[in-house]
């Protein structure tokens, strides 16, 4: 399986957000004041989202394409990056779907409504962040010419991206996101 990647530059623009601009600086304040112990559970895709929509199966995804994901997180948000953790929702018979990425971070992630901010702040050509809930919690969603990208905190700790070429479906898995304690 693979997930499509011509999104990605719009997800890495959109990461550089978290720690960066005027809402980036509330960020670093509150990952002073909250880290993220040791032992903290890391989330895998499976963890945030325990069902697909009918039609559908969560698989792993294609190494290749999942560490381009990788990379954007580690690049965008640096050393506080514990894990990123990829796999891809696909409709029967198709060969790429929908990207889940959970990245997991070393430090408390702080207000999840600076992703939306930050996206607005940094916006890129093509993009539309607009305000959109994902498991409970203030989140963003991105529609573009060629899919959607979705961003939310799924707990202090961690943070889900979907980035899929069918909007309705990404929306679809949105609404199964479930947060975590």
């Amino acid at each position: 399986m693979t997930t499509r990647s011509s999104l990605l530059p719009a997800i890495v623009a959109t990461l550089a957000l978290i720690g960066c601009g005027a809402s980036g600086s509330e960020l670093k304040r509150a990952q002073q004041d909250k880290g993220c112990p040791d032992g903290t559970r890391e989330l895998r895709p499976r963890d945030v989202l325990p069902t697909t929509p009918a039609g559908t199966s969560l698989g792993q995804a294609d190494p290749k394409d999942a560490q381009r994901y990788i990379d954007g997180f580690k690049t965008a948000i640096g050393e506080n990056v514990k894990s990123v953790r990829a796999a891809v929702v696909t409709e029967r018979g198709e060969d790429y779907g929908t990207a889940v990425v959970v990245v997991n971070s070393k430090e408390n992630l702080g207000d999840p409504r600076d992703l939306l901010r930050g996206a607005q702040e940094n916006q890129q050509p093509g993009s539309n962040p607009q305000p959109y809930t994902v498991a409970g919690q203030p989140g963003m969603i991105s529609e573009e010419s060629d899919g959607a990208i979705v961003m939310g905190a799924v707990s202090p700790c961690a943070m889900v991206m979907l980035s899929g070429p069918d909007t309705p479906l990404v929306k679809q898995i949105a609404g199964r996101l479930q947060a975590q304690d």
